[in-house]
């Protein structure tokens, strides 16, 4: 079995492109007081080309259950034909709480993304991160547990933050992350994937 995880498509006007988001604007993207919805025209054009040149082949789809995952799985519903298998939470985005950002963390983006990845991992204002890291191991577990999925191809459409878990572990094998790691993982572009082969 193969499962590749893939970000959901990108998002509705300016939270298109996060480094340009305003203090009150990333807070509330992070805190989910607010849902943009998926740019569906650009998800569209970078899935086809995907398809088109073979880099994106898969038999089932597995959504986390957030509208950003959803609608993505839409998406490629409509250009593949391949229907939506399963909506899971254990997909869904970091959790985030009030605090984790302050104004002045936004003047920096670069500077920004190393405190909520250092907030994660410290459980601090988050989602707590074994919890996360837990949940992610269930979501594999499950899956190969599925007898339909057997020697299958499951795209896994999941999120921006939650992603730097799933590479790690593609990483390293296993879950044993240190704060270093976790700053230094690349951050995943809109429909960027990661594969991962599972051992039956």
């Amino acid at each position: 079995m193969k499962l590749i995880f893939m970000r959901h498509g990108f998002l509705e006007g300016k939270f298109g492109d996060y480094t340009k988001l305003k203090f009150k604007d990333f807070e509330d993207l992070l805190l989910r007081n607010i849902e943009p919805a998926i740019n569906k025209e650009r998800t569209k054009i970078k899935l086809q080309k995907k398809l088109d040149e073979r880099r994106l082949e898969f038999d089932a789809m597995i959504t986390s259950a957030q509208n950003r995952g959803i609608e993505t799985g839409r998406i490629v519903s409509e250009l593949t034909k391949i229907e939506l298998s399963k909506k899971t939470e254990l997909l869904n985005e970091t959790s985030f709480e009030t605090g984790v950002i302050e104004p002045s963390d936004t003047k920096n983006y670069g500077g920004l993304r190393r405190k909520v990845l250092t907030q994660m991992f410290n459980s601090n204002h988050t989602e707590n991160f074994e919890g996360m890291k837990k949940r992610f191991m269930n979501f594999l577990e499950e899956t190969k547990n599925v007898s339909d999925y057997k020697d299958k191809t499951i795209l896994c459409i999941t999120h921006g933050w939650f992603m730097r878990i799933i590479e790690l572990y593609k990483e390293k094998e296993n879950l044993e992350i240190t704060l270093s790691e976790l700053l230094e993982v690349k951050p995943t572009d809109f429909l960027d994937t990661i594969e991962i082969n599972m051992v039956a």
